[in-house]
């Protein structure tokens, strides 16, 4: 008896369970093996390849999620460091007519932090919570409450003309 030949060979179940770990949906999956939507959510749902593809992409979520928590970690330790006072040594050089050397005098200032630097560490580790229209908002929030309480008194004293 000759049939069709099946779809649901090692071959296949082996890409269905690369393609979910690589964060594809079953349409997507469907797609790329030539197998229909309904025929990757039924295999999905009553075949031990279902439990497969679902520890896969659980696992590939963990994975994603602490990778995302270890660069956030990281680029916050760098922003931290943008956030210090820098020291600049400047080298301050006076030459003759001749352009020989006469005076050298050295200075280490100190070189505030770069804000927007910061920000845009921020806006890239946290993209959701560190835009500009929720940081202007925030902004102008924390403007209307200090203006809301402070009390200004001016006192005009013309005795003095």
């Amino acid at each position: 008896m000759a049939g069709r030949p099946r779809k649901d060979d090692i071959n296949t179940q082996q890409l269905i369970i690369n393609l979910a770990k690589a964060g594809m949906t079953n349409t997507a999956i469907a797609e790329i093996t030539g197998l229909t939507r309904d025929t990757i959510q039924k295999w999905l749902a009553t075949t031990e390849l279902g439990q497969t593809v679902k520890t896969v992409r659980e696992a590939s979520a963990m994975l994603e999620a602490q990778q995302k928590h270890a660069l956030n970690k990281s680029a916050l330790m760098a922003a931290k460091k943008l956030l210090k006072k820098r020291k600049i040594e400047e080298t301050e050089e006076r030459r003759d007519a001749e352009g020989k050397i006469i005076y050298t005098q050295k200075r280490i200032r100190e070189a505030e932090p770069n804000a927007s630097m910061v920000q845009f560490v921020l806006k890239c580790t946290d993209p959701q919570n560190w835009n500009e229209q929720q940081i202007a908002e925030q902004q102008a929030a924390a403007d209307a409450e200090r203006d809301d309480n402070e009390i200004r008194i001016v006192i005009d004293d013309d005795t003095q003309q």
